[in-house]
């Protein structure tokens, strides 16, 4: 993704821009914090939206049938990605929309008509599954645990996107306003309002299904945002492009100078504060798993039970990496609080609950049924380990 930040913007503007595209994208601290050490699918989905979006200017700008069939396919695997792609596919829609008013060229709008009837039997499918999930967790239909935003959430996320660094917002702000005096002196090209108007479209329709059309089911969660981190760079390294060139007064040493200078700053601050988070907010997943299993004389028996707080898939996941290392330690008995059955386990003479990460609320049951017949051991209280032996 970095990578293709970079070429892509070598091929649009050059082999300056394209250098500052690369550098500012390398050095975003969210593109380590959020994609690379995350265990989840952003990264991958990051990588759609770039190509997305470089699918998407191909489409406009040369409208020939392969930019057609490549862009039709983006926007439905951007959606196969990740569901909430669809607000960003809708946010270029508009945006040709826009540019199908001035052009009245029919093929602008024939990608979204044919892309959503090949996504519509995955989106089916999708919904279905959804549905029998709530259905079996006894959950209301569309409902979330995200809260409903209101302005201080959106300032919040626009600063967790730009990782609440000044100099980020600085050249953000800039850009923006560029682009926007552009827009009103009739002087900006498509691609340049596009940048502008896609993040700020996702934002809206977000906004406005989670305050407006679905409260309960409200999907405004900071991390969600990170799919238009593409255009906002691209909007800080053309108020970058600006800035240095400007103030160089067009002399080629002072702007690679400036450039230099610029990469060393963004490099040593990027380093030291993804090495500092990462370092910092470390949950001990791999030595709650170790402990477990030091506990030998119990822990291979059939009596022996782990009951982990977190939902089946993080649970399964945990499992797998960590408590067997994918098969390189016994099988043990463990399960997700989500699907177990608390009838079944006063069947079980040593329990553990496991509790690293997740907010999910307590099982009620569940508790009653460990107060009623086990009796509390030690545990490791710093690893989220409680240890209940069954009373005799």
């Amino acid at each position: 993704s970095m990578y293709l930040m970079g070429y892509f913007g070598t091929k649009h503007r050059g082999v300056r821009f394209g250098t500052i595209m690369l550098l500012l994208t390398v050095s975003a601290e969210q593109m380590y914090l959020q994609l690379a050490f995350e265990n989840r699918q952003y990264a991958l989905w990051f990588l759609m939206c770039v190509l997305l979006f470089e699918a998407h200017w191909e489409f406009v700008e040369v409208r020939t049938g392969k930019a057609f069939g490549i862009y039709m396919l983006m926007l439905v695997l951007a959606v196969l990605t990740q569901y909430l792609s669809v607000f960003l596919c809708l946010a270029f829609f508009v945006c040709d929309v826009i540019l199908w008013k001035e052009e009245k060229e029919r093929r602008l709008l024939l990608p979204y008509l044919i892309g959503f009837a090949v996504a519509l039997p995955f989106g089916i499918v999708i919904l279905v599954k959804y549905i029998q999930n709530h259905v079996a967790a006894g959950a209301t239909f569309l409902q979330f645990w995200a809260s409903v935003p209101n302005m201080n959430k959106i300032v919040d996320t626009l600063l967790y996107l730009l990782r609440d660094n000044v100099f980020w917002l600085f050249l953000f702000a800039f850009g923006c306003a560029h682009i926007i005096l552009r827009i009103a002196a009739g002087k900006a090209k498509w691609q340049e309002w596009v940048l502008l108007e896609v993040p700020m479209l996702f934002f809206s329709l977000n906004y406005f299904y989670s305050a407006c059309m679905n409260r309960a089911g409200s999907i405004w969660v900071s991390r969600y945002f990170t799919m238009v981190l593409p255009e906002m760079i691209m909007i800080c390294a053309l108020e970058v492009e600006y800035l240095i060139w400007h103030w160089s007064g067009k002399s080629k040493n002072a702007a690679k100078a400036m450039l230099i200078g610029m990469a060393i700053f963004l490099g040593i601050q990027c380093w030291d504060n993804v090495v500092q988070k990462v370092s910092n907010t470390k949950e001990p997943y791999r030595e709650a798993a170790d402990w477990i299993y030091n506990r030998t004389a119990t822990i291979y028996k059939q009596t022996t039970l782990v009951i982990d707080y977190e939902d089946w898939n993080s649970s399964r996941a945990w499992y797998s990496f960590y408590l067997t290392k994918e098969g390189l330690r016994d099988d043990i008995n463990c399960i997700s609080y989500q699907i177990l059955d608390p009838a079944t386990v006063t069947g079980y003479d040593k329990i553990y609950v496991v509790q690293l990460h997740s907010s999910f609320e307590e099982n009620r049951q569940l508790e009653e049924i460990l107060s009623q017949y086990y009796k509390k051991g030690s545990g490791k209280s710093s690893l989220g380990i409680r240890e209940y032996t069954r009373r005799n």
